[in-house]
């Protein structure tokens, strides 16, 4: 019986999901009902939807890529960060060559941005969505270099965060920055930067208010979740597989170095 209830809370989410734009917000109150084997679910409730609820089930199972290495959502360090940036920047610059802009140097996300791993072997639509399942677009934010300086310090004081186009080098104790690369280049404080990032942050979302003070910011009309998807299926019908990207692009500071 706990089955047929989560099959109704996921299609109820998806048929709010899919009719949000069109429906106008209705408040109301109501109370939690917990559920357990002694519940009653709905029979006509249940013949309505279950339809809906198998068709919403095969959509989710359609396979989409394939890895040979888990891709894992560990905080600071983890490889599906890596992926959905390098997904990210590309996908941006694409948006910026049709549109006749200039390129984005980097792409900066957010640990929180993402809710999942994803295991080892094919790779499903439901695991996107399990990923990603915010509503985040892909925001492009220019940055003066004194804000730039102020988002890489920022960077480095977390020990780091999802990003592309960007090798970072931090230590433990303020000032946290040791050494910043971008597109393999030394960072310069005196120009200004594009950056790749989503709404959330865009808008200073998890204290990155360093983009509140941007010299320029455009929401594009792509979702960071399609960013996701597209880059998954391409790179595995190029490579027949996800490739692994193993190593560290925010990284501390080795003081065994000369």
């Amino acid at each position: 019986m706990r089955n047929r209830f989560s099959y109704l809370s996921v299609i109820s989410i998806a048929l709010l999901w899919f009719t949000a734009c069109k429906t106008p917000v209705v408040f109301t109150q109501g109370s939690s009902i917990t559920i357990s084997e002694t519940n009653h679910y709905d029979s006509s409730s249940y013949r309505v939807l279950s339809p809906y609820v198998q068709l919403l089930k095969d959509s989710m199972n359609t396979i989409i890529g394939h890895t040979e290495t888990a891709l894992m959502n560990t905080r600071r360090t983890g490889n599906l960060g890596r992926v959905i940036a390098d997904y990210t920047l590309t996908e941006a610059n694409a948006y910026c060559q049709q549109s006749g802009q200039a390129p984005c140097h980097m792409a900066v996300l957010n640990n929180g941005g993402l809710r999942n791993s994803i295991g080892q072997g094919p790779i499903t639509l439901g695991q996107v969505f399990e990923v990603s399942p915010f509503e985040n677009k892909l925001v492009i934010v220019q940055l003066s270099g004194s804000q730039t300086a102020a988002l890489l310090e920022y960077i480095a004081a977390q020990g780091g965060t999802p990003v592309a186009g960007l090798e970072l080098e931090f230590q433990e104790t303020a000032p946290y920055l040791v050494r910043a690369l971008v597109q393999g280049q030394a960072f310069d404080s005196r120009r200004s930067y594009r950056i790749a990032t989503n709404d959330y942050m865009a808008l200073g979302g998890d204290k990155f208010t360093m983009f509140l003070q941007h010299e320029s910011a455009e929401e594009t009309p792509l979702m960071i979740r399609d960013v996701l998807l597209r880059g998954l299926q391409i790179e595995t019908q190029q490579h027949s597989q996800v490739l692994d990207r193993p190593n560290l692009r925010v990284y501390p500071h080795d003081e065994t170095e000369n």
